[in-house]
């Protein structure tokens, strides 16, 4: 320092001044950061609002000439379920007193889904027999009915039931433990979670056959489940 000349030393004044003046700056910069991430970790709701308003903000929603607009086509007529005609009730328009005269129909429709459906439940009464020399018991067989359908498992579900639940949880996502309450809302089936979770009930190959036919193309085999399409390709390669 001793070494240097007066020019020197104040272009050295001048760079520390100048780094100085960096320093605060990038100080002052990051105490407001840290001030604003407090802000938002107190916040309560969702944070709407990312800083300085933009002077030019764009407008919400989809903009012009992008995507297609299209209103709801009519549906095909052999669809129709119900048609209820509306015939106009009043005689006179009232503003001017004028007699309203017939001038045409126009078409509307309202699609909806049905009311809860009721289930249907399907009862056999399975004779039985019983050898005379062997007593040994013979019960009649439907193909609906499986051979160790009895006693405390003689009332179970059908295979849609089965197939919509597997469909809902493994192709939707819905968790097992809301397909009672989907179930109940639903379709008026009191169901419990039990009878979802329960992996002695059926095997995962067995699962994933009955959920096939609805979500073979959006969902993968369970684990450690081989299971093949009817022509005998392999559904872990097809989803691999």
């Amino acid at each position: 320092m001793e070494s240097l000349s007066r020019e020197e030393l104040i272009a050295l004044l001048q760079k520390q001044v100048e780094q100085i003046e960096k320093f605060i700056s990038m100080t002052l910069e990051l105490r407001r950061q840290i001030e604003e991430l407090k802000r938002k970790g107190y916040r309560a709701a969702a944070l709407f609002s990312n800083g300085t308003p933009s002077q030019n903000p764009k407008r919400p929603g989809r903009k012009g000439r992008q995507g297609v607009f299209t209103n709801r086509t009519a549906p095909a007529p052999e669809a129709i379920t119900t048609l209820t005609p509306v015939p106009v009730e009043a005689t006179v328009w009232p503003c001017c007193g004028g007699v309203l005269e017939p001038e045409g129909e126009e078409f509307v429709t309202i699609t909806d889904i049905p009311e809860m459906p009721k289930p249907v439940i399907a009862g056999y009464m399975m004779g039985r027999s019983r050898c005379a020399t062997c007593h040994h018991r013979v019960r009649g067989e439907h193909p609906d009915v499986a051979a160790d359908q009895r006693g405390a498992t003689a009332h179970r579900l059908g295979p849609r039931v089965t197939s919509t639940a597997h469909w809902l949880h493994y192709g939707i996502g819905v968790p097992q433990r809301k397909l009672p309450g989907v179930f109940k809302e639903l379709f008026g089936l009191h169901v419990t979670q039990s009878r979802w979770s329960n992996r002695h009930s059926t095997s995962p190959k067995a699962r994933w056959r009955m959920c096939m036919p609805r979500c073979a193309k959006n969902c993968r085999p369970p684990r450690g489940c081989i299971a093949t399409t009817p022509d005998g390709r392999s559904l872990a390669a097809r989803h691999g």
